[in-house]
């Protein structure tokens, strides 16, 4: 089964909120979910033009807003093309196991000749449990501890990597996906000692640098 939903922008409850799905047999949601798309789709086209028409008959608006010159984008596409922009981004991939993750990072920079630099790690929970530890049920617990943070302390290492990465480049410019400094590298508690203290440190080479730029690929945040 599955179930077409259309709400109107309110305060609800829960229960409400159930009232209002329309749950379908499979094969009948298959036959309304084009035309449901396209209704959505549509009313999001509409609001837009219609936002968008407000906001630019404020007066003087036109010279609030910011465009950028000709004249800059032309000479940014001739660095591009010379080879002094590079992009760098990572992948992760979490590898659930009976006794944790392991985990698989990769991390690419290129530029627009080609040049390039590939690299991985794989990092494994067992490289972080107690080897001290002499009973299983103390061995599951620590296990069990590590489960919860270590996925947000193997995006942290990823991050930390792209920057670092960044920063040895020869190029002038680096684009680094993502928000120049993440939230993971801001975080205290990730089950290592000195991890703040190492991502503040490469963070404040990266604000200093002042040619890294952290490019997000999409948001949230529809008033941006």
């Amino acid at each position: 089964m599955n179930m077409i939903i259309n709400l109107k922008v309110e305060k609800m409850n829960f229960e409400s909120l159930l009232e209002r799905f329309h749950w379908l047999q499979y094969e009948d949601y298959i036959k309304k979910e084009n035309i449901q798309i396209t209704h959505d789709i549509d009313s999001f086209v509409e609001a837009r033009e219609k936002f968008r028409n407000k906001v630019l008959s404020i007066p003087n608006i036109s010279e609030k807003l910011f465009q950028i010159e000709d004249k800059k984008l032309k000479n940014a596409f001739n660095s591009l093309r010379k080879g002094e922009v590079c992009g760098i981004d990572g992948t992760l991939a979490l590898y659930p196991t009976p006794i944790g993750y392991r985990c698989r990072i990769g991390v690419v920079a290129v530029n627009y000749k080609g040049e390039r630099v590939n690299e991985a790690v794989y990092i494994s929970d067992v490289n972080l449990v107690d080897e001290e530890l002499e009973k299983v049920e103390d061995f599951l617990e620590n296990v069990e501890k590590l489960t919860r943070i270590t996925p947000l302390l193997y995006r942290s290492i990823m991050f930390h990597r792209e920057r670092e990465l960044a920063l040895e480049r020869q190029e002038k410019w680096k684009l680094a996906h993502g928000p120049l400094i993440p939230l993971e590298m801001r975080l205290g508690r990730l089950g290592v000692s000195g991890a703040l203290e190492a991502n503040l440190e490469l963070s404040k080479k990266i604000v200093e640098h002042g040619h890294v730029i952290g490019v997000l690929s999409s948001t949230n945040r529809l008033r941006v």
